[in-house]
């Protein structure tokens, strides 16, 4: 991406299995986004490596890059997530997704304990059932 201005920038790249992003960031934006105080944004302007833990960061607030293995792939956005297909899910689909298996865990759960119950009070009065 070409910067607009001659206005101090960091300059942030990073390159996942499926693409490879790059983009010019402004300095109060960085500090804010990396929790890091504006002259250290300033150093790394100059040339000073960025530290990991900002880097994953910068990279997961700039370009919704999730640095975790698993999540190879996927982009986090403000309102939801794409998955490496492309495929868009709102926040809404992902918490009804996560109650609805919460939610079936929990009931066969349940039923398991009251199978076993039942289990249990038959072969008291000696009609086991298998």
């Amino acid at each position: 991406m070409l910067r607009s201005s001659n206005k101090a920038a960091l300059h942030l790249q990073t390159t996942t299995d499926y693409e490879r992003h790059e983009w010019f960031i402004d300095p109060e934006l960085a500090a804010q986004q990396s929790h890091r105080s504006l002259s250290t944004v300033y150093k790394w302007i100059q040339g000073q490596p960025i530290d990991p833990a900002s880097q994953e960061l910068l990279n997961l607030k700039s370009f919704g890059v999730l640095p975790f293995k698993p999540w190879a792939g996927f982009k986090l956005r403000p309102d939801g997530l794409i998955t490496p297909s492309g495929h868009y899910m709102a926040i809404h689909e992902l918490v009804d997704t996560g109650f609805m298996m919460a939610v079936y865990h929990d009931t066969k759960k349940i039923n398991e304990e009251l199978l076993f119950q039942l289990r249990t009070l038959k072969q008291k009065k000696g009609q086991c059932c298998h």
